[in-house]
């Protein structure tokens, strides 16, 4: 680390170590079968109990869990094993289901249905389809590391090492318990904010002798960071929640007793079974809200 400057040896100091620990608790949410629930929730305000949206992850789920426990979109959530839902948005839930998390993959769901109370059981998701990203986190870290200890730091070197950590660390889910969920989620947002700035920075930069020359070019990359960040923020937040960006490369969308692979969806269940809207660009990710899995867009 002798030829590294100052700046470039406290960021492999804080970039390095925190790499480490997101990996590390990535992979120990793998070895111990982690399980989460993964549904649309709408809620009112936090005196009020979450009403099912009809949505469910196509990235977790193989069938429809919501029919297969019975539920409906509208109906309100209660209670999940012994934790109350009261005031419980999208996020919330996902991440109180880990507390849930067990050997089996049913947890008791308490709903209300036309001012009845009803009790059934809620199938919770293996977090296995992570991963895939974990792969790709330590390719990344692996190679900027390379590079940076074992290169001459040229401006291209560092630039590839600032964007390989920040895609390390933004594919290293570890949502092992409601804290560590919280916690991965802050940290994904300031990665997704940040790491396509620094990617494109380091495509502009390589090879050195190409480096553009300006200030605007070392500027509005980073235009890129008003996005990233948000915009993940929202998918965990709001009715994108669940299902854009899934955590494997390739998984299955449900239609109707037939799975399919292809993009991102997010599927209706319970009584819109088998409908879902695959969008592969980000007009199309922001246009179903509109259409809300009416079907349009469904292949023949």
């Amino acid at each position: 680390m002798s030829r590294l400057t100052p700046l470039d040896r406290a960021l492999v100091l804080i970039l390095v170590p925190l790499w480490v620990v997101c990996f590390s608790l990535g992979v120990r949410a793998q070895l111990r079968g982690v399980t989460m629930g993964m549904v649309g929730l709408s809620v009112e305000g936090g005196d009020q109990y979450p009403t099912l949206t009809g949505e469910f992850s196509s990235t977790g789920y193989r069938s429809d869990p919501l029919a297969e426990a019975g539920l409906l979109a509208g109906d309100r959530l209660i209670a999940l094993g012994d934790i109350d839902l009261l005031g419980v948005d999208t996020a919330g839930f996902s991440a109180r289901s880990l507390e849930e998390s067990g050997p089996g993959l049913g947890v008791p769901l308490i709903f209300e249905r036309d001012g009845e109370r009803r009790e059934t059981s809620f199938t919770l998701v293996s977090v296995s389809g992570l991963r895939p990203l974990l792969a790709t986190s330590f390719a990344f870290a692996a190679s900027a590391l390379f590079l940076l200890m074992r290169g001459r730091p040229t401006p291209t070197v560092r630039a590839y090492f600032y964007a390989g950590m920040a895609l390390a660390i933004a594919n290293s889910p570890f949502p092992g318990s409601r804290i560590e969920f919280y916690a991965w989620l802050a940290i994904a947002v300031v990665t997704n904010s940040v790491m396509h700035p620094l990617a494109l920075r380091f495509a502009f930069r390589f090879p050195d002798d190409r480096t553009p020359a300006g200030r605007w070019h070392r500027i509005w990359p980073w235009l890129f960071a008003v996005s990233g960040g948000p915009f993940f923020a929202l998918m965990f937040t709001s009715w994108m929640a669940i299902g854009e960006v899934g955590g494997a490369p390739h998984y299955e969308v449900w239609r109707g007793g037939k799975s399919k692979r292809g993009p991102p969806a997010l599927c209706r269940g319970g009584s819109d079974k088998g409908r879902s809207v695959n969008h592969s660009s980000l007009s199309g990710l922001w246009a179903r809200r509109r259409r809300r899995c009416s079907g349009e867009g469904r292949s023949a």
